[in-house]
């Protein structure tokens, strides 16, 4: 079944040497790294790659030599080498697995795997439209240890952006959960780090905090409601499709 992308979809293009012709060397890295079999169906204008329930499609993209320019933003930086390999990649493979919170992790845990194989198997970065993330190998490699680790699968798929005194994720849709924001008040990566602890605990859970709500991040309590409050995420419009909360600190109680 070709699958096409929703709001709740993971949607994550690779850089590879080769095209069609590395669907062996996937199957084949995917046994060796994950000790499971990766089933690969190729029909004429589909192809399908399956673990037990999972499922991802598969299209060839042209290549983007202009993603190396992102070589430096990424999360463990690329060497001079690796840049040249990301800018010479010879097509781009889009893969797209249905996500959602009825399915819970298990289609962020494939993808993962899926990831960490084409790197095994040649590949020379990962980019995720939905948050405007670059992946380097190596960055694939330590995040997918534990593919079933939370903290490693938000460090993967979701990101943060900042704008006026506020910052955003990018990624939690694709979860079918709320995007999450927060004023910044004590600093960029105190902020940073907030919302990506929070995120990690709704990815766990597998469903939104309830408005009015609170959370414990860090020292500070902070309560969590409906906004969005912040302003809007206008180069991804589809992040936030299902809803925005606000975490804001409490305030501490006064002492007479």
């Amino acid at each position: 079944m070709n699958q096409k992308a929703t709001p709740d979809s993971f949607v994550f293009l690779v850089a590879c040497p080769w095209a069609d012709a590395g669907l062996e060397l996937l199957r084949q890295a995917f046994a060796e790294h994950w000790s499971e079999e990766l089933s690969v169906h190729n029909v004429p204008g589909s192809i399908t790659l399956s673990l037990g329930d999972d499922e991802a499609t598969l299209a060839f993209d042209e290549p983007i030599p202009e993603l190396a320019d992102l070589a430096p933003t990424t999360l463990e930086p690329y060497g001079p080498a690796e840049v040249e390999l990301l800018r010479a990649h010879q097509s781009l493979w889009r893969l797209t697995l249905q996500g959602g919170t009825e399915r819970g992790l298990a289609p962020s845990i494939f993808g993962a795997k899926l990831m960490s194989a084409l790197m095994v198997a040649g590949g020379s970065g990962v980019f995720l439209p939905m948050t405007m993330r670059l992946h380097s190998p190596r960055t694939i490699q330590r995040q997918t240890m534990d593919p079933e680790f939370p903290p490693a699968i938000t460090n993967l798929y979701v990101n943060c952006w900042d704008q006026e005194g506020w910052m955003r994720t990018r990624g939690l849709t694709a979860f079918g959960l709320p995007e999450l924001e927060t004023p910044v008040t004590d600093g960029l990566n105190a902020a940073y780090f907030r919302l990506m602890d929070v995120a990690a605990n709704m990815i766990a859970q597998g469903f939104a905090f309830p408005n009015g709500g609170q959370i414990l991040a860090g020292p500070q309590i902070y309560e969590i409601k409906d906004g969005p409050a912040g302003p809007a995420d206008e180069k991804i419009p589809m992040a936030g499709h299902f809803g925005v909360q606000t975490l804001r600190p409490t305030l501490p109680t006064r002492k007479n």
